[in-house]
């Protein structure tokens, strides 16, 4: 799948089952027209888990959607004076509103499958919004991931929401974890928050969102080194290159991946 937002960035991307699972649980979504970027890893099994990241994915998109054309009516659902700018205050308060709205809505689905109290279907969600060609909003649950590549150097712009990333955040007392077991999802309980920031985009910024099946699988020096050439190779053959490295250290997770960059 690939994409251009802004006539200035391409857009590419890639889900795969891997080797190990027998279906897909995650979805991504590139809808160039709103500048929105998603990456959901469904969990609860087959049907559950699929559903769980369509459904999310589907009700943010629209979601975005509806409130910043609404936001831009005179006496909008979030302000009192349309027909004005967003700042991003307004754009941080949509993201938050549709993300809310998803897990409302997954966590609904559940409750009709006498699923609750955590024991239903979920997802994670990792995404990025562009408001303009120079800025974008960041936001996640769980342990799928957003990096910036600036300079050749990754950088991690979020922090997983899980029990192995809380561990580390301790100092490493005690016994690591065994799994990484997510602390924050869309879906199993009745409230989630989500964790949203600004981000200035600087000239020759690139930028990779993943679910863990990437990045259980690599670590972050050997996706730094797969995405040395991103702003002069094609991001079709970028994003190959990394799901063939996962796949080779033994695909035991679907992946997703969804890389932006500057068109050359």
């Amino acid at each position: 799948m690939q994409k251009k937002v802004f006539g200035k960035y391409n857009v590419v991307a890639v889900t795969d089952t891997g080797l190990v699972r027998a279906h897909n649980e995650d979805n991504i979504l590139i809808d160039d027209e709103l500048g929105l970027l998603l990456v959901a890893d469904g969990m609860g099994g087959h049907q559950a888990g699929e559903v769980a990241s369509m459904e999310a994915v589907k009700v943010i998109q629209q979601m975005i959607r509806l409130l910043q054309k609404n936001l831009k009516k005179p006496f909008g659902l979030l302000g009192l004076f349309g027909n004005q700018k967003l700042d991003t205050k307004d754009h941080q308060a949509i993201v938050k509103k549709s993300l809310h709205e998803a897990n409302h809505h997954v966590y609904q689905l559940n409750l009709e499958r006498n699923a609750d109290n955590g024991s239903g279907m979920g997802t994670t969600i990792a995404g990025c919004w562009l408001v303009s060609d120079e800025t974008m909003l960041v936001f996640h649950i769980g342990d799928s991931r957003v990096y910036r590549v600036r300079q050749q150097k990754l950088q991690a712009l979020t922090k997983d929401h899980s029990i192995l990333q809380a561990w580390h955040d301790n100092g490493c007392e005690g016994d690591k974890p065994q799994s990484n077991v997510i602390l924050r999802a869309v879906g199993p309980f009745s409230e989630t928050e989500p964790e949203v920031q600004v981000i200035a985009i600087e000239q020759g910024d690139s930028f990779l969102i993943c679910s863990d099946g990437l990045t259980d699988m690599l670590d972050d020096e050997i996706i730094e080194s797969a995405l040395q050439e991103v702003s002069v190779k094609p991001l079709e053959r970028c994003t190959q290159d990394l799901l063939q490295l996962a796949l080779e250290q033994g695909g035991r997770d679907n992946v997703s991946i969804i890389l932006l960059a500057s068109t050359h």
